[in-house]
Order: structure tokens, then C-alpha cells, then sequence
């Protein structure tokens, strides 16, 4: 409070400015900021995006199930799953590890279902039949799956299937295939010891754009057999990307906190710094300087717009001048183009504009439209020739000396002619 104490209410409001727009800035970042990219094809239960799962999970828990998201151990499920328990693999973006896979085996053997989606899901149930050795031409594109069979999970018709990487191999009796496409097994089924396991070629029937397509839910709801008092287990673990190191430096959010409190620092520093440094007093003008006066009388030309009156004044300040300092008789009462033309014998001006300036000058008076700009023109043009001609006369001057003393001090035989015959006639008198 001190510091704020310290300011004046201008340095003030703007502080107090400068926060509520940092906090503002803040407040629209964290609102707009994108939670994931369009683009992310992860299925998982917190995701909005068209192949995020947010969906399905709750419209599972809008219909009464029991189902709860994973993001512990695998091992962790085993250890309570038992008849009751339903557990989802909706497309891994990982490869399941041993300890993974053993606990998926575990649920089943304590007569647990698992629902494995996608690829890397089939690694992570036992007795995977995946068909790697011969590319199938489903690969990456989409196909309308055919039920066939008597299975309940072909009960309720077609289903579309996106993004298929891989067909299951039907060469094992004990393994049933519930649709077809192009006659490859793309939902399949088997038992593993008391339970059973349901695998998809593709989790999009249970992604955010196609759970309301035609028969997506039905597939959903038939291989998951849901029965009373059963609880559907999630698995969002195998959805996690590898642990790194953050860094601030990359999230804009921290950035603009930065900048922000980096710009307040600044305007402290420049609001309180000014008023830290050492005290020298204001020069004291001394009352006898003229230019109180000169200000109030610019200010009355101004006011009356007697532009021609300084113009008058400087012209007449410049003929007298001439006349008390060099010697210019007439100079006073002399027109505009005699004055030019002595100007040019007498100190060799040879300026163009010298008489175009002084008949300016002359016929001042009688101008009514002459504006400031042009006032101010000619003033300081008199101001030009006004020095032009003291440094003439400095210069004749300066000439005359020296001839005289270079006359007085070096014999009659160097001097000029002129100087010798001079020297002559003194000599004789």
C-alpha cells in the first residue's frame, strides 16, 4: 500500500487499468484456449472431438449403467473385477506391456468381458489372431460390416466401420466372427476361460460421430451384454502419452502471465523510477528577459492578425543599421531598388532575390492578405543580408588594416607601386 500511496491518481489508474486488462487477457486465454486438436483420433471419455468417446460414455451412464473412468494400473481392476465387471479397451495409442496383458487375463479369468477396440487393443487379450501376414485391402478405408451367424451381437443389422489397420484370421474353431467385411472378421468373439472377449477391427462405431449412426449403439450395447448390478470399467490408462518434462516456455498461457506481469514491472519502474531520481532545481529565469514581452506581443499580432507589422519593423531596423553602421546615406529613405542596387556596389551582393525581397519588404504595409508564413519569410531573409553585410564589412575592413600595416613595416623597394611613390613624396617633404 505504500507504493500505491507513493503514486499520483494518473500513475494510479493507469496501474489499475493495466491489471484488469492482464486479468481479462488471462481470463479469454483460458476460455478459448483449445482443449485438443480437431484432429486428435484418440477415443477417450474426455474427449469432444469427432473421434473422442465423451458420447458414449454418457449416454452409458445416462441410461442407468454403472460405468467410471480408469487412468490407474490395469492391475488395479483385476485385483476387484469379478462376473459383474465389463472392462473397454477403446483403441490404445500404446502398445499394451506384459504385466497390462496379464491383468486383462486376470478379469477374465475371474468371468470379467472385455471389449477390445482397434489394433493395439488385440495385443492386450489373450489368444489374438491377428491376420499381419497378408495385408487386407480394408486396410485404412471403410466398409459396411455384414452379421452373419447366430450371435446376439449380429442381432440388430449393418454397422459402418472407419479406419480399419487390421482383420482377425478366422482359422480357430473357438473363435467366432460376428461381422464381415469383404469377408475378412472385423468384430469377433471368444471365450477365455470363464470370460469372454468381443474384439472390433475399429472404434468408430463408439466414437462422437458415429454412436447415432445406423446400428453403432446395438453393437455397442450387444457386446458389452450388459446385465443388472454390472459396472463398466473405462480404461484411459493406455491412452496416455509418455510422461515429459514440462515446459513453461511452451504453454501460451504461461507466456502471456509473463508478459503481463513483465509489462506491470515496467510501468512500476517508470511510474515510481521518475520520482526517485536526484533533485535539481528548475533554472531560474532572470525577470529582467525579454521574453514575457516578446510572447505578449506575439500574442496581440496574432490575435489582431497584423502580420505586416514585424515585417515593417524588422525592414526599418535593417535600413537604419545600414545607415548608422555603414555609413549608407539615404539609407533610410531610400526605395527598394536604390537600396538593392548600393547594397550590390558597395559589399558585392549579387543575391537574385535581393530586390524581389526589399520591395516585399517596402510594400509590406499595404498588404492585407500577407499570411504568418510568409511574414516569417521575409524577417528572416532581412536577417540573411543583414549578417551578409556585417561580414562584408568585417572583411573591407580587415583588407584595409592589413595594407596599412604592410605599408608602414617593409622597405619602399618591396612595397607596391602605389606604397613606393608614396614613400617618395614623404621622403622629399
Amino acid at each position: 500500500m505504500k507504493l500505491l500511496a507513493s503514486l499520483d491518481r494518473r500513475d494510479q489508474r493507469l496501474l489499475l487499468i493495466t491489471a484488469i486488462l492482464a486479468l481479462c487477457t488471462t481470463v479469454l486465454l483460458v476460455l478459448v484456449h483449445p482443449e485438443e486438436q480437431a484432429d486428435n483420433y484418440i477415443p477417450s471419455t474426455y474427449s469432444t472431438a469427432p473421434h473422442g468417446a465423451k458420447a458414449a460414455y454418457l449416454l452409458l451412464a445416462h441410461m442407468g449403467y454403472r460405468v467410471e473412468r480408469s487412468e490407474g494400473p490395469l492391475g488395479s481392476i483385476a485385483d476387484t473385477a469379478d462376473v459383474h465387471t465389463v472392462l473397454i479397451l477403446a483403441e490404445p495409442t500404446r502398445a499394451p506391456s506384459q504385466q497390462e496383458a496379464a491383468a486383462v487375463r486376470r478379469v477374465l479369468a475371474r468371468g470379467g468381458r472385455v471389449l477390445a477396440a482397434g489394433f493395439l487393443a488385440a495385443a492386450a487379450v489373450p489368444d489374438e489372431n491377428l491376420d499381419n501376414q497378408s495385408p487386407s485391402q480394408l486396410v485404412g478405408g471403410i466398409c459396411e460390416a455384414e452379421p452373419v451367424g447366430f450371435s446376439p451381437l449380429a442381432a440388430d443389422g449393418k454397422v459402418v466401420m472407419r479406419g480399419i489397420r487390421s482383420v482377425w484370421k478366422m482359422d480357430r474353431p473357438s473363435q467366432r466372427a460376428a461381422f464381415l467385411c469383404a469377408g475378412e472378421g472385423v468384430v469377433v468373439t471368444y471365450a477365455v476361460e470363464k470370460g469372454t472377449v468381443v474384439w472390433w477391427a475399429s472404434a468408430s462405431p463408439l466414437e462422437n460421430q458415429d454412436i447415432t449412426a445406423r446400428g453403432s449403439l446395438d453393437l455397442l450395447l450387444n457386446s458389452l451384454q450388459l446385465q443388472h448390478g454390472d459396472r463398466i470399467v473405462w480404461d484411459e490408462s493406455l491412452h496416455a502419452a509418455p510422461t515429459a518434462a514440462w515446459n513453461p516456455f511452451s504453454d501460451r498461457i504461461v507466456l502471456a502471465l509473463i508478459g503481463q506481469l513483465f509489462l506491470i514491472g515496467l510501468l512500476l519502474v517508470l511510474a515510481r523510477g521518475r520520482r526517485s531520481g536526484p533533485l535539481r532545481p528548475l533554472p531560474e529565469l532572470a525577470r529582467t528577459s525579454p521574453m514575457e514581452f516578446v510572447r505578449s506581443l506575439g500574442g496581440l499580432y496574432r490575435s489582431s492578425g497584423a502580420n505586416d507589422v514585424p515585417v515593417t519593423i524588422a525592414y526599418e531596423r535593417f535600413r537604419a543599421r545600414l545607415a548608422q553602421r555603414h555609413g549608407i546615406s539615404g539609407a533610410q529613405t531610400a526605395d527598394a531598388a536604390t537600396l538593392a542596387a548600393t547594397l550590390t556596389e558597395r559589399f558585392g551582393i549579387m543575391a537574385p532575390s535581393l530586390q524581389r525581397d526589399l520591395e516585399a519588404c517596402e510594400n509590406a504595409g499595404r498588404l492585407s492578405s500577407l499570411n504568418p508564413r510568409q511574414a516569417l519569410t521575409l524577417v528572416k531573409a532581412l536577417a540573411g543580408y543583414n549578417e551578409l553585410v556585417m561580414r562584408r564589412a568585417e572583411s573591407s575592413t580587415t583588407k584595409v588594416t592589413h595594407l596599412a600595416n604592410y605599408r608602414g613595416t617593409i622597405g619602399p623597394e618591396y612595397a607596391p607601386a602605389d606604397a613606393r611613390k608614396d614613400h617618395t613624396q614623404r621622403r622629399t617633404a
